[in-house]
């Protein structure tokens, strides 16, 4: 790839960032109570379960210049923040 090729394209073959995840779990058994409120047997589940995870990943900033389309020329700021919860029940 030229010089003049790196500095007005915008595509990237691999990305340069940083991550840090973090999750948490919880599994409750009859005959507790869910969250304090739901006993754990109800609907005849042996047990009941609750997780939670969080991911965010930093990406280098980037500048482009010379680009073709003006409007894409500056610094970029990337951050991408994940988050899922999942709730499970065991019969």
């Amino acid at each position: 790839m030229s010089r003049y090729e790196q500095d007005t394209s915008i595509l990237k073959a691999h990305s340069d960032y940083s991550a840090l995840s973090a999750g948490l779990g919880f599994l409750c058994h009859a005959p507790g109570k869910f969250l304090g409120i739901l006993p754990c047997g109800s609907f005849g589940a042996k047990a009941m379960g609750l997780d939670l995870a969080y991911q965010i990943l930093l990406y280098q900033t980037r500048g482009i210049s010379n680009n073709r389309q003006p409007l894409l020329n500056g610094e970029w700021d990337t951050t991408l923040h994940v988050g899922a919860l999942s709730f499970r029940v065991n019969f």
